[in-house]
């Protein structure tokens, strides 16, 4: 075990490293430590102010499984509102590169680890003064697998005023590489100290069916490049919507509830497809099951006050999750959709049953809710909860499935004394 103190560089932009090598976190009266070995940095940077924690990788204890909460950060004179900015990791079994950053003391979320998810090679937090001119992309608003049904496409952007002084109106740009090759320019308006606007992009057309795209937000350059491009990666298929960005490969965690059973995860699609039918509703689960964590799949219509979730069009038979997590496809028996419409699930016990999510924030508006009664409607984003639901639809064209159906069942014999064959169709 080592612990060490290096300044180099020169004077007026020196760097001071102080590291931990070797060491282990403290059992804290358990029966062993998470990591049995472990290393880590904090550099202070001399000019630009700049702080940062670099993490190495760590060798886990055995027999250690539960999670521990750390706090990670820096803090003012308190730990009130604006006198911290701590990073925050909202499970355990979340990979350390999901930590999103907070002000103000803890409450439910630490930087939670756990010994068999430790920290990856180089690891960085950073920690920097607030330029007077920054305007940030915080987050891309669209679908992670799209077909045909939902198109054309549209994009929005989360774009934050996370600089010192108010900003003047500039420009967002949208490109989307790949499968589709789409290029559009919005005007981003003048924003003060901490205002947030989100930017529609003119939306595209998707006319393949395999493939993926690149979807990058560009904002021209400010006192801060870091934040000024944000990118999704988005799946074409024939017919799967969903919102999980396909390449975060982990998930970020899961949530339900731990006290209300008939808690319900409420997913807002759009098909512009005349007539669509779901046929089938793909939630993820991560965790382990309990035997009583049984649950159903909804569609409900989107005519609720404001678009909310409004009648119930169809519910599952009572089914069992994964027991070791993973997606669970439920077949649906072909219920007609049209414009806006949710799918959803619902636990059935007080189990919480550990809907995997995608950690987005801000959460876009008027798509993910909850409801313990299926009467009042919580807007996740309005909550606060970055919590982009797994939650997938399968759809189908009802007309190609009769036609399908015909198809496949009817046989031509030909008449002897002619050449030709007649076929009739029932109208419609």
């Amino acid at each position: 075990t080592e612990y060490r103190v290096s300044t180099t560089g020169t004077a007026g932009s020196q760097v001071c490293t102080i590291q931990w090598k070797n060491v282990s976190d403290k059992t804290d009266g358990k029966a062993d430590s998470q990591y049995a070995n472990f290393s880590f940095q904090l550099k202070l940077y001399e000019g630009t102010n700049l702080i940062e924690f670099v993490y190495s990788t760590a060798t886990a204890s055995t027999g250690v499984a539960g999670p521990r909460f750390p706090n990670v950060g820096i803090k003012g004179a308190g730990v009130a509102d604006n006198q911290t900015v701590l990073a925050a990791k909202n499970a355990s079994s979340a990979p350390w590169s999901g930590a999103t950053f907070i002000t103000g003391s803890y409450t439910t979320f630490t930087l939670n680890y756990r010994a068999n998810v430790g920290p990856d090679a180089g690891r960085t937090f950073r920690f920097a003064p607030v330029p007077a001119n920054d305007a940030a992309v915080q987050a891309i608003y669209t679908l992670g697998a799209v077909s045909n049904y939902a198109s054309p496409v549209a994009v929005q952007a989360s774009i934050r005023n996370a600089g010192s002084a108010a900003t003047t109106s500039r420009t967002a740009t949208l490109t989307v590489t790949g499968a589709t090759t789409f290029t559009n320019t919005q005007t981003v308006p003048a924003l003060a100290v901490g205002a947030v606007t989100t930017v529609t992009f003119a939306a595209y057309p998707v006319t393949a069916i395999t493939g993926t795209n690149t979807i990058t937000v560009t904002l021209p350059a400010d006192d801060l490049a870091i934040n000024n491009t944000a990118t999704a990666q988005q799946t074409l298929t024939t017919n799967v919507l969903s919102y999980t960005d396909p390449s975060v490969t982990a998930f970020a965690g899961g949530f339900g509830s731990n006290m209300t059973a008939n808690a319900t995860v409420y997913v807002k699609y759009r098909t512009n497809a005349t007539s669509t039918t779901v046929t089938a509703i793909t939630p993820t689960f991560v965790g382990t099951a309990m035997a009583s964590n049984n649950y159903q799949a909804l569609v409900v219509d989107a005519t609720g006050p404001g678009g909310t979730p409004g009648a119930v069009l169809y519910t599952s038979p009572a089914r069992m999750r994964p027991l070791a997590g993973g997606a669970d496809v439920v077949a649906i028996p072909g219920t007609v959709v049209s414009g806006d419409f949710y799918v959803a699930v619902r636990q059935l016990t007080t189990t919480n049953f550990g809907l995997a999510y995608q950690t987005e924030s801000p959460l876009r508006l008027g798509t993910f809710y909850f409801s313990t009664d299926g009467v009042a409607f919580t807007d996740l984003s309005v909550a606060g909860a970055p919590f982009r639901a797994a939650l997938d639809v399968t759809l189908r064209n009802p007309l190609a499935t009769r036609n399908e159906a015909l198809a496949a069942t009817v046989e031509l014999y030909p008449n002897p004394a002619h050449q030709s064959f007649t076929l009739r169709v029932p109208a419609g």
